[in-house]
């Protein structure tokens, strides 16, 4: 499957959406070994970012990348974990279909869902990535994500103990 910038259409989700985006994940989580999550769960977090798609009140936004019709990644954006006192704080997890992988797709989530931030109240983004993710490590890196620590042997994947990178980015203050 060949697809290029140009083929990919980024939005936000809408509720038709939730079983395409529950499936993806479920592709997805079965055949890899660099994700934290083992299959979706429906959180209350995941609920509505389904149902809503974006909320500017409490930060967060589920963005989809369509190719001819099919979902084949998205990004999310959840802020305020802890409540009030971390809310300028969102975390951003991001998931690409295999075959979509190293086309731009992610990049340009990426970027479109910069372009939300400062309406979110986002003046700080983390992530977390498997510390064998390269590609998902250099993509955060790639917009300005470091390295901020590191949870050792964080997840157990068949019977191996892995770390976890947590990387975050500050975004630039208009005067």
């Amino acid at each position: 499957m060949s697809a290029n910038t140009d083929d990919v259409q980024v939005r936000v989700v809408c509720h038709s959406d939730r079983e395409r985006v529950i499936d993806l994940i479920s592709t997805v989580t079965s055949e890899e070994k660099q994700l934290q999550t083992g299959a979706y769960q429906a959180t209350p977090t995941w609920e509505r970012l389904l149902s809503e798609g974006i909320c500017y009140e409490d930060g967060f936004v589920l963005l989809v990348a369509e190719v001819e019709g099919h979902i084949v990644g998205f990004t999310r954006l959840t802020s305020g974990a802890c409540g009030p006192k971390d809310r300028h704080v969102g975390n951003v997890g991001i998931v690409i279909q295999r075959e979509y992988r190293s086309k731009g797709i992610g990049s340009t989530l990426l970027e479109e869902l910069l372009h939300l931030t400062p309406d979110l109240g986002c003046s700080k983004l983390t992530a977390e990535v498997i510390a064998s993710n390269e590609c998902s490590k250099h993509l955060f890196e790639k917009f300005g994500f470091q390295v901020e620590g590191v949870r050792h042997q964080q997840f157990r994947i068949g019977d191996e103990y892995v770390d976890e990178i947590l990387l975050a980015t500050w975004l630039p203050t208009e005067c």
